[in-house]
């Protein structure tokens, strides 16, 4: 038994995948073909959102209903200092700095479990114990019947940003006294 797969042009212009399977039974030979275009394009469209995702600069993390994180990509080692292997089927609340009460997270998981996005603000901890700013969107993932299975974040770092803002702030202060002192 032989198989392989080709691509060939249709006569309509377009490319198509066969995967071919074929024996011989003494003298003859028998062959298979079946059109996999389709499945083959899933799988090409699949690769290429699998790379959008790992090359991605924002932060993502998949999790499932309860918050076990199933998935992060390099932009979340990179920012947060944690490996892959040391985070899965644990809780984003490692991350957890201590500045958001218990209140903050109840209405976030209020807005995530009755299906609608939440878009927020984090202060977290990395590994190191520093601290950094995120903004993030948190968002359901349904399943065929609509049912959630997971939620996705996608978290981008502002703490320079924010750093920035908090400079502004104090030099627009400075002015302020020396207009008033100088007035």
């Amino acid at each position: 038994l032989v198989g392989f797969v080709n691509r060939f042009r249709h006569r309509d212009g377009s490319y198509r995948w066969l995967e071919w399977n074929a024996c011989r039974a003494g003298d003859e030979i028998f062959a298979n073909a079946r059109d996999i275009t389709e499945s083959r394009q899933i799988e090409e469209a699949n690769t290429r959102l699998a790379m959008a995702v790992e090359q991605a600069a924002e932060t993502i993390i998949i999790t499932d209903t309860q918050g076990s994180i199933l998935y992060v990509n390099p932009a979340f080692e990179q920012t947060s200092g944690y490996g892959r292997h040391e985070v899965l089927g644990k809780n984003p609340r490692l991350l957890k700095s201590g500045k958001q009460d218990a209140a903050f997270y109840r209405g976030m998981w209020e807005v995530l479990r009755s299906g609608r996005v939440w878009q927020g603000h984090f202060s977290n901890r990395r590994k190191n114990g520093s601290l950094y700013e995120e903004e993030a969107t948190i968002s359901p993932i349904r399943d065929a019947s609509g049912r959630i299975v997971n939620y996705v974040a996608v978290k981008r770092d502002v703490t320079r940003e924010r750093h920035l803002e908090g400079q502004l702030r104090q030099a627009q202060k400075m002015e302020v006294v020396g207009r008033l002192a100088g007035g």
